[in-house]
């Protein structure tokens, strides 16, 4: 009954928020009311749900909502003079959302923390209504053989991955950052960075499943090398990676452990520091541009406001129209985009939303190579065709397929959440497809391996 008074607390919450902005006519105060509401969900999110800390899935989903669609609002907290382009874009697309558009924006960044929370505060018992029904089983011990195949193909991936990216840091040192999407103009091409990316991703969970059954030195071995390919991305001016990477590397370590209320302030203000020297580290090797002039609060204000363009990249999906419809198949089965050419369907932007919107809004910006990103709240509102009960759903189902990985009880889900710690805290500002991908690359490992099967049994006594 607890949890359901706070979530009705976030609902007055989130009405106070609208309210502020027709009242105030400013995004202060309403920015500190979402986020209160925020704060809520994260505290009703890791309330009672088989976790020993706040080191965990859906913390790190939330923190990665916080930085990327929250972000400019923490800024304002730091900055209020920031407040008068809080809901602004200048890069390809060009506007300040007001009037009815910011208040049905903020209205939706509720709804998304409302119906997040609502997954963790209602559960529901479907019961058994047959004798017999496919369940899905773990063994567990895994045949060695098998297990050093998934290692080789895992290790090889990952060579490729160092060298890949190695070579992406040369051309971004050589010719800036922006020159690495330069080719989403042409015709489209199947991905094998992200291929060999996806099996590097994917075999590593299976190993780390079962890391438990074979020697030590295996797995860290490995494992140090996953992390460093993770690392070394951020030489390419690219930070999602490199963050994911240290909080899998904080998750490995912790996950399973109390912590004290002092050791999650030095991980907090571990973090700040991270936040703040983030563009610096980015700029190491000359593929991203950093000014580091100004005090550290400005700073840091700096970087909240430029990470939480992500809402307004929401935004500007939320306004286009007429999305292709070959897109809906490549969301939902990622991989058949590579079938579309031979029906005459080359260009990205007939297939991929996010392509789609950017040439759409800017055609000129598109062939130069320029992109906007995605959301996977972008992906729920296309697939909802707007609609917001729907939305919700999707949202709120998000929520529970959360709860459902984070009962590690087998082999295959230890996998699974490994997947997704390494997922979603960037999520937020990336398409769904990509995950969804790497979970069946990982089915199709887990069914070789015996980490998965599936066999009738009867309730029957």
């Amino acid at each position: 009954m607890t949890k359901v008074l706070w979530l009705v607390v976030m609902i007055i919450g989130s009405l106070f928020s609208l309210l502020s902005i027709v009242i105030y006519d400013n995004y202060f105060f309403s920015s500190i009311l979402i986020l209160l509401v925020f704060s809520i969900c994260f505290f009703l999110s890791n309330s009672n749900n088989k976790v020993k800390n706040f080191i965990n899935l859906q913390s790190f989903f939330l923190l990665g909502f916080l930085l990327f669609f929250l972000g400019r609002m923490i800024a304002v907290l730091f900055n209020r003079n920031i407040g008068s382009s809080l809901f602004c874009i200048d890069f390809i697309f060009d506007y300040c959302e007001e009037g009815d558009g910011v208040l049905y924006l903020v209205f939706i960044i509720n709804l998304i923390l409302i119906s997040f929370a609502s997954a963790f505060v209602f559960s529901f018992n479907t019961g058994r209504h047959s004798s017999k029904s496919t369940i899905v089983i773990d063994c567990k011990h895994v045949s060695k053989n098998k297990f050093f195949v998934i290692y080789l193909i895992g290790l090889l991936s990952l060579i490729s991955v160092i060298f890949s990216t190695l070579d992406t840091v040369y051309l971004a040192i050589n010719s800036g950052y922006m020159a690495l999407y330069a080719n989403q103009a042409e015709s489209y091409t199947p991905p094998f960075f992200f291929f060999f990316s996806t099996i590097s991703i994917s075999s590593m969970a299976v190993i780390y499943s079962v890391r438990e059954q074979f020697r030590p030195i295996y797995f860290k071995f490995i494992f140090s090398i996953f992390i460093l390919s993770m690392l070394l991305s951020v030489l390419t001016g690219s930070r999602s990676s490199f963050i994911s990477g240290i909080l899998l590397i904080v998750w490995h370590f912790y996950k399973n452990k109390s912590i004290s209320f002092i050791r999650y302030l030095a991980i907090s203000a571990a973090g700040l520091i991270l936040i703040y020297f983030l563009d610096t580290i980015a700029a190491l090797s000359g593929a991203r541009p950093h000014d580091a002039n100004g005090s550290f609060l400005k700073t840091l204000s700096e970087t909240f406001y430029n990470q939480g363009i992500t809402l307004m990249v929401f935004n500007s999906s939320i306004n286009v129209e007429s999305y292709p419809v070959l897109g809906y198949l490549k969301t939902l089965f990622p991989g058949v985009q590579v079938l579309f050419s031979q029906f005459g369907v080359t260009e990205r932007y007939d297939f991929d939303w996010s392509s789609f919107m950017t040439y759409h809004e800017n055609s000129e910006a598109y062939a130069a190579g320029f992109g906007l990103g995605w959301s996977i709240f972008s992906d729920f509102y296309v697939l909802s065709f707007g609609f917001l009960p729907i939305f919700c759903l999707l949202v709120f189902l998000l929520g529970k397929f959360v709860i459902t990985v984070n009962n590690t009880e087998s082999q295959f889900r230890i996998g699974l959440l490994f997947i997704c710690i390494l997922s979603f805290f960037s999520i937020v500002r990336s398409s769904i497809s990509p995950l969804i991908f790497t979970i069946i690359i990982y089915l199709i490992f887990s069914l070789y391996i015996r980490t998965l099967y599936f066999k009738r049994k009867s309730w029957m006594k």
